[in-house]
């Protein structure tokens, strides 16, 4: 959560909790998650869930499972996961043309769709707090980088509202990843 949409006035850099401490390509993601899609009852933070690109298609795995097929797309060239509440997957990815895409569960419309923000660097996603107790405050969090400005935008927004988090920034900065730290704060790692 962002409280007020705005960076704390004091950087408090932390650790990432696991597995958001590992170093992955941006063709493979890992997520903690429940026990099944669409199955939070036993919480968020049970196993350990994997996404990747596999030619036009994003294979999804739970530790210990077999691999499936979540969903097929063309170009996809970068691609990242995070579960909202209810373990339903949202995956951002970015195209071959620039733009980045997010496939997400609309609950007003009871269906997944896939939003295309246009054109962007790097983009991530998380939830921003997997607690049980967090459930009505947290949010599926999109982050990305476009010209010299970091934005994000909330599930809660339906994605809608893009705000500004940081502006004046290189336009070779990337976005390595965000998520929650083992101080219990979100956050943004921009290299």
């Amino acid at each position: 959560m962002l409280p007020n949409n705005v960076e704390s006035m004091i950087p408090v850099p932390g650790v990432y909790l696991p597995p958001d401490d590992e170093v992955t390509s941006t063709t493979i993601d890992y997520e903690l998650g429940g026990v099944a899609i669409n199955d939070a009852t036993q919480g968020l933070n049970i196993f350990r869930w994997q996404i990747r690109i596999a030619g036009s298609e994003a294979k999804i795995q739970r530790e210990g499972q077999a691999e499936t097929t979540l969903f097929s797309a063309s170009d996809m060239r970068e691609i990242g996961l995070a579960f909202d509440q209810n373990m339903r997957p949202h995956v951002v990815y970015k195209a071959g043309n620039g733009n980045t895409l997010l496939r997400w569960f609309d609950s007003t419309l009871q269906q997944y769709v896939t939003t295309d923000f246009g054109p962007a660097r790097t983009p991530r996603i998380a939830l921003d707090d997997k607690r049980v107790g967090a459930s009505s405050t947290s949010d599926v969090v999109l982050a990305y980088l476009r010209g010299s400005s970091l934005f994000y935008r909330l599930q809660r927004d339906r994605f809608g509202v893009e705000r500004t988090l940081r502006a004046g920034l290189s336009e070779e900065t990337r976005l390595r990843s965000i998520g929650m730290a083992r101080n219990l704060r979100m956050n943004f790692e921009l290299v």
